[in-house]
């Protein structure tokens, strides 16, 4: 879909257009992530969030609150929202949820 395609010339970008960098990328996520988000393809969806930026995904993944998966879509997102927004403010009060 377009937005699939939009999300891979954003990750080619942030890579530098770079295959190495972009499958280094893949293999990072997909190890840092527990299965049941690889096998989702949510652990993709969360780095988009972060506008393909790894080192702030791989820090969310520290924080994954347990069952997040069978949350309803508005929750997941409203989660991510607070993690991002708490991340850019310094706080951490995301570590208390």
């Amino acid at each position: 879909s377009s937005w699939q395609d939009e999300g891979l010339a954003r990750m080619a970008r942030r890579c530098g257009y770079n295959l190495d960098k972009m499958l280094d990328m893949q293999t990072r996520l997909e190890t840092a992530f527990p299965v049941s988000f690889v096998e989702s393809d949510f652990c993709w969806d969360w780095l988009a969030f972060n506008d393909f930026k790894l080192d702030v995904t791989l820090n969310h993944v520290l924080n994954i609150p347990p069952g997040f998966l069978s949350w309803s879509e508005d929750d997941k997102k409203g989660y991510l929202f607070m993690m991002r927004g708490a991340m850019h403010r310094g706080e951490d009060s995301f570590l208390e949820h």
